[in-house]
């Protein structure tokens, strides 16, 4: 390991600060998670807004129901398969993240948070605790989009870690996005170095 790849990198106090982000978010997810289960019986419904529902359901599949009714095979491929992903992003963290990948830091920070509380529901319960609810009945008949609703325009219920997953792959897309960028520029600067008469 080369002196810049070693200041290059991320000090083990700034891993430990992502990974409190991931901390916090986890305990976040899992206090709404308890006090849903144990404030609500299973399928009870409060509305919140004209829209938005408090919804107490049980997944036992991957995001949107994926496999929920695969026969209970699902548990334990979910269970490890978050397992190596959270060991992963630990790893991936502490040796190899640099300083030029905030966004990236930040957005496996979010994953592993995502993927770990919803990691503890299936050791604890078997299944995943959702309740957040938003619905629209004009959803169900805008095209291409309705297919994520169900008849009533009721998006898939979801909870707070499935909400830190998806930020995470948001800002994945978004550090991809500016990577490109920045590829695309360092080889115009080196074409434009190698012929400063080019224009464009």
């Amino acid at each position: 390991m080369t002196d810049k790849t070693i200041t290059e990198k991320f000090s083990t106090k700034a891993c430990f600060g992502f990974l409190l982000i991931s901390i916090v978010l986890i305990a976040l997810d899992q206090w709404t998670k308890f006090a849903v289960v144990e404030n609500f019986f299973y399928g009870e419904r409060k509305p919140i807004t004209s829209y938005f529902d408090l919804y107490y359901l049980r997944n036992y599949g991957a995001a949107f129901s994926f496999l929920s009714d695969a026969g209970g095979w699902q548990k334990i491929f979910f269970i490890t398969l978050s397992s190596v992903v959270c060991i992963g992003i630990v790893i991936w963290l502490f040796f190899f993240a640099t300083k030029q990948q905030k966004i990236l830091t930040t957005a496996m920070s979010l994953v592993l948070a995502g993927a770990f509380g919803n990691l503890i529901d299936r050791i604890n319960y078997g299944y995943v605790v959702d309740f957040l609810s938003f619905h629209h009945e004009a959803m169900a008949n805008i095209p291409i989009i309705k297919i994520m609703f169900s008849e009533q325009g009721r998006f898939p219920a979801f909870n707070v870690a499935d909400m830190a997953i998806f930020c995470g792959a948001f800002l994945l897309i978004v550090d991809w996005y500016l990577e490109v960028k920045r590829e695309k520029a360092s080889a115009k600067s080196i074409e434009e170095a190698a012929d400063p008469r080019m224009v464009y």
